[in-house]
């Protein structure tokens, strides 16, 4: 392995295993998480199944590698190995939650002891993940793979800090969760900002696509491309003949991390661009760089502040300023092969919260469980949703009701709107589709084991028919509105239209989902505390 990427896989492993990362890089990084757990725990060379899961496992198919370990669980449920490797699993899968009931059970073992305190990263909870890795290092020799990526961790750890000082305010147009495969392509920006592409290559080391940009006047490419085993950006040219051989960008952009998700603002001079590079906080961040023609070349990049960025995967940030709004996309509390796409208002400079906003409330718009949306336009308002998710093992609901506090000069609080009397709705009790993991699914109230898990299901299918029934409201609306000509008439429906608009502004979206998202947490812990019970009990007899 060459120095290069050895120093490619260090910072690769730092990321918290980024989206977009090597197919190379993290099996080099099970590989070297996989003697610290054997030389603590032996496991016999002759277990097939064992043999087979390991496999799965550093081919990234964790779905069929955990049946394989939760068999080997019903066996011994407490098996420091096994449950790591489920745990780890989980954790490559974005179910953290999941993931930290099984590396509960694995805490004599470094690697579990460095997850867990990635675990608490993805969290916000920077104390508790820097108390981890700090512990983690304790665990292993100083020479070591993991001793390093330890103390590279705590340094992103005290950038986070940083960072978490300074939110921006930023106004959210729209939000829609799609697979991460394609994120790229709904990205809806006008002809003057270019077009964003999937770059091909030869390069089987990466298993995410890599992206290019191409200008309007389709004179130049950025794009990402795979070499020596990282991912770095290049640029080419358009020529009378074709277009010039490709030329990796400056080691101001390129880094032994990974550089990808390229996008060239209209000046010609402003790059975005996303990048694991030491600094980052969590996988992949954005930074943006600037092209200097006094120095005929790029400026030190500056890394986006949050909620652009986060302890997560942070991708591909888009300006488009012919229609003044951006885009980016993150996987942040999002399970599984997925990434959040947001929309939102372009600012001129950066607008950063009140200097007098609390530090509870700083995180939560650090979070985006907290956010500002337009309001007709012109009046942002506070979105927030009912409750958040939290870690299985403290409380799992945080009430988002504090008062908001917004600068005079920068927000007016929305007026309040006649309250609208929702439709009666009813949720169905059977004959409906809940997914709980991807081997379960509850198509009847009396399938869930935990009464809290039900409750929330309820209030979540309640609120969704809430605002189904609201919607179906606004389509009837809009449609007499277009069929009258009585001025009188139009304005009563254009006040009622304005109303409901007011009331769907209100992010009964985002409230469901997370009632839903709670749901499935608690019901995965009765499920897991069941099936261990049921293996002790078998145990005994």
């Amino acid at each position: 392995m060459s120095k290069k990427t050895y120093i490619s896989l260090l910072i690769s492993l730092l990321s918290a295993f980024a989206y977009g990362s090597p197919k190379k890089a993290q099996s080099d990084e099970k590989a070297v998480a996989a003697p610290v757990v054997t030389e603590t725990v032996s496991t016999p060379q002759t277990d097939k199944t064992v043999s087979k899961a390991d496999s799965l496992y550093k081919a990234g198919n964790y779905k069929e590698a955990i049946k394989l370990y939760k068999e080997k669980l019903y066996d011994d449920p407490h098996n420091p190995r096994t449950n790591y490797m489920v745990g780890a699993c989980l954790f490559y899968a974005n179910e953290i939650n999941e993931a930290d009931y099984y590396l509960s059970d694995a805490q004599e073992l470094p690697g579990a002891v460095f997850m867990k305190g990635d675990i608490y990263a993805k969290q916000y909870e920077f104390g508790q993940a820097a108390a981890y890795y700090e512990r983690a290092s304790r665990m292993v020799s100083q020479k070591s793979f993991l001793y390093d990526a330890c103390a590279r961790r705590l340094q992103g750890i005290e950038n986070a800090r940083k960072l978490l000082k300074s939110v921006e305010r930023v106004v959210i147009l729209d939000s829609v969760t799609v697979d991460k495969k394609y994120f790229f392509s709904l990205y809806a920006l006008s002809d003057n900002a270019g077009i964003l592409y999937e770059h091909k290559s030869n390069s089987t080391d990466y298993s995410a696509p890599f992206t290019g940009y191409m200008t309007q006047r389709e004179d130049r490419k950025i794009y990402s491309e795979s070499t020596d085993g990282q991912c770095d950006i290049y640029v080419q040219d358009k020529l009378i003949d074709g277009w010039s051989k490709g030329r990796k960008l400056p080691d101001e952009i390129n880094t032994p991390g990974d550089e990808n998700f390229p996008f060239l603002q209209e000046d010609g001079i402003t790059l975005y661009f996303g990048s694991t590079r030491h600094g980052s906080i969590g996988g992949y961040d954005i930074f943006v760089s600037r092209y200097s023609s006094d120095n005929s070349g790029y400026m030190s990049p500056l890394q986006i502040s949050m909620p652009f960025n986060s302890p997560w995967n942070d991708y591909l940030m888009a300006i488009d300023e012919n229609k003044g709004i951006g885009f980016w996309a993150t996987d942040r509390f999002i399970s599984g092969d997925s990434v959040k796409i947001y929309t939102f208002k372009a600012e001129s400079q950066s607008i950063f919260l009140p200097a007098n906003t609390s530090d509870a409330e700083r995180l939560q718009y650090a979070k985006l469980r907290k956010f500002f949306i337009p309001q007709h336009d012109t009046v942002p308002v506070i979105a927030e949703p009912d409750s958040v998710i939290r870690r299985n093992d403290t409380d799992t609901t945080t009430t988002a009701n504090d008062s908001v506090k917004t600068e005079k000069t920068d927000t007016v609080s929305a007026p309040q709107a006649e309250e609208i009397k929702p439709q009666e709705v009813s949720i169905q009790t059977t004959g409906f589709e809940f997914k709980i993991t991807d081997e379960i699914t509850y198509t009847k109230l009396d399938d869930f084991l935990s009464g809290e898990a039900k409750a929330y299901y309820q209030q979540g299918a309640r609120l969704q028919a809430e605002r189904n029934a609201n919607i179906e409201m606004l389509d009837k609306l809009r449609a007499q509105y277009a069929s009258t000509n009585n001025a009188t008439e139009k304005k009563k429906i254009s006040t009622e239209i304005l109303k409901i608009e007011r009331r769907l502004g209100t992010s009964t979206k985002i409230a469901y989902e997370n009632y839903f998202k709670l749901s499935r947490n608690n019901e995965i812990k009765a499920i897991n505390n069941k099936r261990k019970q049921e293996l002790l009990k078998k145990q005994q007899q």
